[in-house]
């Protein structure tokens, strides 16, 4: 507190004045304005009411002390905010927060070369843009934060012209924190770190620890902890070479162009070199097609058991010519012959009935011209159709059973019918033993034999003589054989 005034003396009105009583006034007067102990205007009693406004366009404050640095201090009631001016560092010290609204800038450098806004009515974010007008700080000149001036801000006029952010402690790095919604919920808070040999690392805050995610070395090489994705469709590197792929060394990959026997292009076809696949290249499941292979000249190159015929032209409505060719393995060596010389060997070798093996379907043998001739000359000819035997002439001729011996009809299901052009008129029956004669379409019988007897069913017409001497001799032996068959 400093000298006060308190007024010294009171007149009225028909009062005599002293020397003394305006020499005590105008001492009081002295001692308030005097420069070092006049009294402070702090608003407490006889010190002069606060200061609320200064007038004037260049106002100081200090008195030039050497070394000596001035406070300005905001006395609230419960925190105190303290400007200071450095002398001997050559800066303010806030040693308080600084609150700058929204959509207010700081300005860094003389020509307002960059600001810091929080930009409130637009993007809502922190933005360093270009300034068009505002306060500002000059080149040069820097903005610190922390107690020992850790961290500071400026426009960096003499230098990198640029907006310059630094790390104000020798060895120190620079880190940048980022934090969403108040950084308080899990993996909110990201932190930017500028290493002092010039590395750049992100790291996000995960269960409680800061996790590396990505690294930038001086060197321009980055490290990204998770997997990487170009949303982008080029990736350009350092060479470029028309062709090359990506290989693995072991360690990183690298542009390698493909060389040897496979060749790419560069709108990503490979290739593969003529004459370089062995039979140990091909898989054993690999369905090569038949037009992917070039025609097999050379000798015994294709075993016969590699030839699915299944799978050739259906040729079975073709007829075969004597200049048609067929494969055969001549003592080894694959030949063809023509159809024609299998006329010779089959007559020669291979009509002995013996040589002929069961079939599985319909066979036919037929001649254009000549007679087919059965003949076996050592034994029996047996003609064994399983469910039946038709011997027909169906252009023109006469069917002949000729025997040196006896011709023998047996029939197991007792009756032999007599057809003529597919109409029946008669039949030869066995009845328990006995031969029945019967006549008609629907066989009816006319004559039934039993031993030397016979038994007519219905009348007998003889037109010559009947001469009955316990046997019926027919006067025409020639058309009674004809009519029995």
């Amino acid at each position: 507190m400093g000298a006060t005034y308190t007024r010294q003396s009171t007149y009225v009105d028909g009062d005599t004045i002293q020397a003394s009583d305006t020499n005590d006034e105008f001492d009081q007067l002295l001692a308030a304005f005097a420069s070092s102990t006049g009294h402070t205007h702090d608003g407490t009693t006889a010190e002069g009411g606060p200061v609320t406004k200064l007038l004037g366009t260049a106002i100081t404050i200090g008195d030039a002390s050497s070394g000596t640095d001035i406070a300005v201090t905001f006395d609230g009631e419960t925190n105190d905010g303290v400007l200071t001016w450095m002398e001997d560092e050559d800066y303010f010290k806030f040693s308080d927060d600084v609150l700058i609204v929204d959509d207010e800038k700081l300005y860094f450098g003389t020509g307002q070369d960059a600001y810091l806004e929080y930009d409130e009515d637009g993007n809502d974010t922190l933005v360093f843009g270009l300034p068009t007008a505002g306060g500002q700080i000059l080149d040069d000149k820097y903005l610190y934060f922390g107690t020992n001036l850790d961290v500071g801000v400026g426009y960096d006029e003499n230098g990198d012209d640029s907006l310059e952010f630094l790390a104000n402690v020798e060895g120190a790095g620079l880190v940048f924190t980022y934090k969403a919604d108040q950084g308080d919920d899990n993996a909110d808070i990201w932190k930017q770190t500028f290493a002092d040999a010039g590395t750049i690392t992100w790291q996000n805050k995960t269960s409680g620890s800061f996790v590396t995610k990505l690294t930038l070395d001086t060197g321009g090489n980055v490290t990204v902890a998770g997997d990487l994705t170009v949303s982008g469709d080029d990736i350009t590197m350092g060479t470029n070479t028309d062709t090359a792929i990506m290989v693995a060394d072991g360690t990183n990959f690298n542009p390698v162009v493909p060389s040897g026997d496979i060749g790419l292009t560069n709108a990503g076809v490979f290739s593969i070199a003529s004459g370089v696949i062995v039979n140990a290249d091909v898989n054993s499941s690999a369905a090569i097609a038949d037009s992917k292979l070039a025609t097999i000249s050379t000798a015994d190159k294709v075993s016969a058991a590699a030839v699915q015929v299944d799978g050739a032209t259906d040729g079975t409505s073709i007829t075969i010519a004597d200049t048609d060719k067929f494969i055969i393995d001549d003592a080894g060596t694959t030949k063809y012959v023509n159809a024609s010389q299998l006329n010779s060997y089959i007559a020669s070798e291979a009509n002995a009935a013996d040589d002929i093996s069961t079939g599985d379907a319909a066979s036919s043998f037929q001649t254009s011209s000549g007679n087919v001739t059965i003949d076996s000359q050592a034994g029996t000819t047996t003609v064994d159709g399983h469910t039946g035997v038709t011997v027909q002439s169906t252009n023109s001729g006469d069917i002949l059973l000729d025997s040196v011996a006896d011709v023998v009809l047996d029939a197991a299901g007792n009756d032999i019918t007599l057809k003529a052009a597919g109409t029946t008129f008669g039949s030869l029956t066995n009845s328990s033993g006995e031969l029945l004669i019967k006549s008609g379409s629907t066989p009816t019988t006319a004559i039934t034999f039993a031993g030397a007897n016979a038994t007519a069913a219905g009348n007998v017409t003889v037109s010559g003589n009947l001469t009955v001497t316990g046997s019926l001799i027919s006067a025409d032996v020639t058309a009674l054989a004809v009519a029995l068959g």
